[in-house]
């Protein structure tokens, strides 16, 4: 999983977000979720300024428990499209094909 601020507050294109990434990475390392997180509500940060992760981790890509926008990488049609809870439904039951 791949977690990005927007911190630009506009449309966000993943798809061309997911062909840099085709570009410079092997299949292997492409991320199957990105989380798209609202910049209002932004990362905390450590005494050291340092992202707090483990809340990103704590939340996975739960689309229930989360506002922010999770994207899924599909090995089929290598694209990412926005995951809803009928699709995490599908990962949860191992019915979904990366």
């Amino acid at each position: 999983m791949a977690a990005i601020l927007d911190t630009v507050g506009e449309q966000f294109d993943v798809q061309s977000l997911a062909e840099g990434m085709k570009q410079s990475l092997p299949k292997y390392a492409m991320p199957m979720f990105i989380r798209l997180i609202n910049n209002n509500k932004g990362l905390d940060m450590t005494g050291t300024l340092k992202f707090q992760k483990f809340r990103l981790r704590d939340d996975g890509f739960n689309v229930e428990n989360i506002e922010d926008t999770v994207f899924i990488y599909s090995t089929a049609t290598e694209s990412y499209s926005k995951m809803d809870l009928e699709k995490y439904k599908e990962v949860l039951k191992g019915n979904y094909r990366f």
